[in-house]
């Protein structure tokens, strides 16, 4: 943790000062926040709105209960954790979208053979065959057909799509 020797704490936080921070801890901050934020362009992103909320906050920052360091990684620390669990949150989300999908009267009409469906090809059928009747995993069913796993997964969405399509 850099600490120059008139010592950070007795900096006053205004513009020049909030420069000056800004050279001093940035770094340090965004190494903090590239180990809970893996893309670059976001940990970015957070450090600038952690700077922004450090200046917004300023006048609640008391140098008599934390060093000026640990109160500046807080903010950023609670960003970082806050963008994870927005991603997280919206995954689950499109997760619970997919499984309404997969779940739906029409795939599992497809599925029981009551529907067929011309534009589904000999992979989409198979992969949907071993999936829901099988009941093999993705990673399974990847392996058995000879497909990379992302590939599958865009199949398989298209061939959801095509079946519950003009519901």
């Amino acid at each position: 943790m850099p600490e120059n020797k008139e010592t950070i704490v007795d900096l006053e936080i205004d513009q020049e000062g909030l420069s000056k921070l800004y050279d001093v801890y940035a770094p340090v901050l965004m190494g903090i926040i590239m180990r809970i934020i893996e893309d670059r362009t976001i940990a970015e992103k957070i450090l600038y709105n952690a700077f922004l909320k450090i200046w917004e906050t300023k006048n609640t920052y008391n140098p008599g209960r934390e060093r000026i360091f640990f109160w500046m990684n807080r903010i950023a620390r609670e960003l970082a954790i806050e963008e994870i669990t927005y991603v997280e949150y919206s995954g689950k989300n499109e997760a619970n979208d997919l499984k309404k999908l997969i779940f739906s009267k029409e795939v599992r009409d497809y599925i029981s053979g009551k529907i067929l469906k011309e534009e589904i090809d000999e992979v989409e059928k198979n992969a949907l065959r071993l999936m829901f009747i099988h009941y093999y995993t993705i990673e399974e069913v990847a392996k058995q057909l000879d497909i990379p796993i992302e590939i599958l997964k865009a199949k398989i969405m298209i061939a959801l799509n095509l079946i519950t399509r003009g519901k």
